[in-house]
């Protein structure tokens, strides 16, 4: 039973971070949502699920209630967003559930999973023209058709954003696991070099939120692996980046113009000015929807007009919650508290506390990307982050009983002592 256990743990990482959607007669589908779905229903009214239940639960009743009101006085032609939006959050829970419970004790294979999406990714930015398989494998032909491909590299996943997350969310993983010290043998030399392919990958997906998140990450990661003085903090940081530099120009220079990776040095050397022309600059121009301060206007008047129970996610097609301030908000914030109002919001900040006491890195996903971009509704990667969390659950869970027993160490049973 153990064994078939984490077999079917591995197939739902593989499944979720190496292989594209599937298509039968016409329908999307994930062998991993169905196993997670499956093994979710046996588990989530056990402790700690309870709870966690209860806010997701409550966050997504709130936003039906926003929705149900929508549809009374301003009614919309579909529900379909809705419930689109609402499963994805019921994903996360049903992910947390099948990680706390089904993982193996040994995961170390998660590192090796890791390595092959980052060299994936990176395959992808060099090689695309020269595997037209792989493009067609993972549905980026429509990437060819502006020559996207040959300016920023979109990794796996056809959107740069949402494979520069999904590394992340590994990296993230790792970091707190090692902390957690569960992983059977000490493996630091393996994720320092995970860590500096990371950069390189993440260099050619420049996504800026993504960067912020790997740059908070590495400080943590070099406080593992160095004392806690910050000069050595510094210099290792730099000899990070250095060595990057040097294991992609050497890897890849008998190949064409690597622009990817040009303009990934461009954004990321200055990455506080991208930022502040973004968010911070003082002209607005309230037309442009790109802008993300004009969403976050747009989505400020439709909580105006519903604070309490919000409108639910659906446009209408008339009236105040129609396109004039129901948009894509591209942030997770915006979009709970316009469908479910205040209510929903207050499930969401129990639902990051709760992650809060794992660790507080883990309720970073929830503002990078979450504040700028949407990570609750990445359905898959919502899910896959809620298998993480549950894991690095019962890795805590465990490492505390240890403790009380008087083990030096807090280790989940089958890691390192």
């Amino acid at each position: 039973m153990i064994y078939l256990r984490s077999i079917l743990f591995y197939i739902v990482i593989i499944d979720f971070s190496l292989f594209p959607m599937f298509h039968a007669f016409g329908l999307p589908y994930k062998p991993g949502l169905l196993i997670v779905g499956i093994a979710a229903l046996f588990k989530w009214y056990r402790k700690p699920c309870r709870l966690l239940f209860f806010y997701f639960f409550g966050l997504i009743l709130a936003c039906w209630i926003g929705a149900t009101y929508q549809q009374f006085f301003f009614p919309t032609q579909s529900i379909n967003f809705t419930i689109y939006c609402t499963s994805s959050y019921l994903l996360g829970f049903i992910g947390f559930c099948f990680g706390y419970y089904y993982a193996p004790k040994n995961i170390d294979k998660v590192l090796s999973i890791a390595l092959v999406l980052i060299l994936m990714n990176l395959v992808i930015g060099a090689f695309w023209d020269k595997l037209p398989f792989l493009v067609e494998f993972y549905s980026l032909q429509f990437r060819l058709e502006d020559d996207y491909l040959s300016r920023r590299n979109t990794g796996i996943f056809t959107n740069p954003n949402i494979s520069a997350l999904i590394t992340n969310l590994f990296l993230l993983f790792i970091l707190l696991a090692n902390n957690f010290n569960m992983f059977t043998k000490n493996r630091i030399i393996y994720i320092f070099v995970l860590w500096v392919m990371a950069l390189v990958a993440l260099l050619t997906l420049f996504s800026k939120n993504q960067l912020v998140f790997f740059t908070i990450l590495s400080f943590f990661h070099l406080r593992q692996i160095m004392s806690f003085s910050l000069k050595k903090q510094i210099i290792g940081f730099l000899v990070l980046i250095v060595v990057s530099l040097g294991v992609y120009s050497l890897s890849f220079k008998h190949f064409s113009d690597f622009q990817p990776f040009r303009n990934g040095l461009h954004v990321f050397a200055h990455l506080p000015s991208e930022i502040h022309n973004n968010y911070f600059k003082p002209e607005l121009d309230i037309s442009k929807m790109g802008d993300r301060r004009v969403k976050y206007i747009l989505a400020a008047k439709a909580f105006y007009y519903s604070p309490i129970w919000g409108s639910g996610f659906d446009r209408a097609e008339t009236g105040i919650f129609s396109k004039e301030t129901k948009i894509s908000y591209h942030s997770d914030w915006s979009f709970i508290f316009v469908a479910g109002g205040i209510i929903a919001g207050l499930f969401l900040f129990l639902i990051i506390y709760e992650a809060w006491k794992i660790h507080p890195l883990l309720v970073l996903p929830f503002f990078l990307p979450g504040l700028t971009n949407s990570f609750m509704l990445t359905a898959q990667l919502f899910c896959l982050y809620g298998i993480f969390w549950g894991v690095l659950k019962r890795g805590r869970v465990t490492g505390e009983i240890c403790e009380k027993s008087g083990y030096k160490a807090g280790i989940v049973s089958g890691g390192r002592q």
